[in-house]
């Protein structure tokens, strides 16, 4: 079948809604829905936090997250199933020193996705949400942690991920934590 890409701002609505509309006129339904988009700024104390980039990490981390969730569920409601992943972090799971702006968007998303599940109840619709720690990508790119090199591999994590999709029950909130040596 091959590889299809569409480019598109997560933080624009419309442009969310167009690639859902591409999908299904090109596959005639929509299986998955993955929000994945996410971006991290340089650790600071809360006090030092850039407005505008504090705006920009919401309007990614957790609006492009929303508009992703409404586009889904929209086409999944009319063709009875599917499943929606909201890629969240560990960050979303407990406060943590110098990314209080990360930690809070990602707490942000993790209340949305398990507010749409509860609304989802009783439909063959799925939301899942992943927590993966600290993994190897371009995401600290604006500072990378001192310990970069022993943070998870996007492989790794997406081995769990599969592995609990393969199960007949996958867990709702699966946590992914580095492997231990």
């Amino acid at each position: 079948m091959g590889i299809d890409y569409f480019e598109l701002d997560v933080r624009n609505s419309k442009e969310v809604e167009g690639f859902a509309d591409y999908v299904v006129s090109k596959h005639g339904k929509i299986d998955f829905w993955i929000n994945n988009a996410g971006i991290q700024i340089a650790p600071s104390l809360a006090e030092d936090v850039k407005i505008d980039k504090l705006h920009n990490l919401f309007e990614i981390n957790f609006f492009g997250a929303f508009y992703g969730c409404q586009a889904a569920i929209r086409q999944m409601k009319k063709q009875g199933s599917g499943v929606i992943i909201n890629v969240n972090s560990t960050a979303g799971l407990e406060g943590k020193p110098n990314i209080s702006a990360y930690s809070s968007s990602k707490f942000a998303l993790k209340g949305l996705t398990q507010s749409i599940r509860k609304e989802l109840e009783g439909s063959e619709i799925k939301m899942l949400g992943i927590h993966p720690g600290g993994m190897q990508t371009e995401i600290y790119k604006e500072k990378y942690p001192d310990d970069f090199s022993e943070y998870m591999t996007v492989d790794y994590a997406t081995e769990k991920v599969m592995a609990n999709l393969k199960q007949d029950a996958p867990e709702l909130d699966l946590v992914i934590k580095r492997p231990t040596v």
